[in-house]
């Protein structure tokens, strides 16, 4: 179902998928907050990755970053769009702070027990609300392929971050050279951070998608992701 919620006076549209057991309303399940990729939420991929992690047990909250409430396939309109939050990171992971806090309000969400998860430019804006120090119940962080790098995102997320973090990173990415790599890893180390860095030798960018990737070695990666979780999380059904 669709979610109405705002960030300032911005209007943001979500998506929110549950399984079945979400019915029962004595019944609280941990919340995962998905961000899409540069095109935004309203796309096939993003569906099919929501439906994916309501599958394991989650209520999945698919953020809207963008306010538009349509995909964007137009380069000129995704850079537009894209600037405010790109130039002002603190304005970034505000915006997940907001989607942090339409997830906990879902009356059948444990609001305890809150994960994250992004591709591409979405991996870029999880890690924003983990380092931001604003999200104190969001437990777990995962990004693929995402825009890694350590952006500035004011004094109150000064070697602070929520929760623990997975990265998962193709090491022939175009988006993201070697020294950009090591100062992402370096902020994350100065941060004292608690993270796994998952690395494919010869991955690209984007290597999530049905189109980049063969479907055993998709499966191997949800896989780890899967145990992951379940460490993180004993409690949650997946």
């Amino acid at each position: 179902r669709e979610v109405a919620y705002t960030d300032g006076d911005q209007e943001l549209k979500g998506l929110v998928v549950w399984p079945d057991m979400a019915e029962d309303s004595k019944t609280k399940l941990p919340g995962i907050i998905v961000v899409h990729a540069a095109v935004g939420l309203q796309e096939d991929f993003m569906y099919w990755k929501l439906e994916s992690f309501a599958s394991l047990g989650y209520v999945a909250f698919g953020a809207d970053y963008f306010g538009k409430g349509r995909a964007l396939w137009d380069r000129s309109e995704i850079m537009e769009v894209r600037k405010p939050l790109a130039e002002d990171r603190s304005r970034m992971a505000q915006r997940g702070v907001a989607a942090y806090k339409a997830l906990q309000g879902l009356e059948m969400v444990q609001p305890d027990s809150i994960a994250a998860a992004g591709f591409c430019f979405g991996g870029m804006a999880v890690l924003d609300l983990a380092r931001s120090g604003l999200a104190p119940d969001l437990r777990a962080t995962i990004t693929y392929h995402g825009i890694l790098d350590s952006p500035d995102l004011g004094s109150r997320s000064d070697g602070q971050v929520n929760g623990k973090l997975l990265v998962f990173h193709g090491d022939k990415d175009p988006f993201i050279p070697p020294d950009k790599f090591r100062e992402f890893e370096e902020d994350l180390k100065r941060r004292e951070a608690d993270y796994k860095i998952v690395r494919f030798a010869n991955g690209m960018h984007a290597f999530t998608r049905p189109e980049k990737v063969l479907e055993a070695d998709r499966e191997s990666g949800f896989q780890y992701e899967l145990d992951w979780h379940q460490e993180l999380m004993p409690g949650s059904p997946c």
